[in-house]
């Protein structure tokens, strides 16, 4: 019987932690990983992303975010900037996001080595919190690409850490 209360008690502790982080006049910092992905266009050999973002939470559970990205693909280097927002569900760490990002990549050795691409990212995902700041974030995002290149949407898995104060 102890170890149930002590568990419960333990599941209300870190859902009251997480309440309070997703409140109005929050701020949020973090970095995140992708190294997992698929796309409809042709098989890659080595792609990994990273990403900055920082935000700010106008109401209760809606964010505001910025994001800066550098991805590498084959002999493909990119850097990205996006804006967009994250809505956390009852305050439990699932959290949906959407934005636009504009991308520049950079293809090595080519003669017309330079393409811009305009994407719309969609996100679902998880904060979980590790202490009352600090969170691990995996997520699963799809992002549509728009121009020419449709064949460049993705869809992946990334693994952030984000701090809430």
């Amino acid at each position: 019987m102890k170890k149930i209360l002590l568990s419960l008690a333990l599941v209300l502790a870190s859902c009251l932690c997480a309440n309070a982080q997703f409140e109005q006049g929050k701020k949020y910092i973090g970095a995140s990983l992708s190294n997992i992905d698929w796309s409809y266009s042709k098989a890659r050999d080595c792609h990994f992303g990273i990403n900055l973002n920082g935000g700010y939470f106008l109401d209760n559970e809606f964010l505001v975010r910025a994001d800066l990205g550098y991805n590498h693909e084959n002999s493909v280097n990119a850097f990205s900037a996006m804006a967009g927002a994250r809505y956390y569900f009852e305050r439990n760490g699932i959290f949906i996001g959407a934005g636009g990002e504009l991308q520049w990549r950079d293809h090595f050795g080519r003669k017309n080595h330079g393409k811009t691409l305009l994407y719309t990212p969609v996100e679902l995902g998880y904060a979980f919190f590790i202490n009352r700041h600090v969170t691990v974030e995996p997520s699963a995002y799809y992002k549509i690409c728009y121009n020419e290149f449709k064949d460049h949407c993705e869809i992946g898995f990334k693994i952030g850490f984000g701090v809430y104060f």
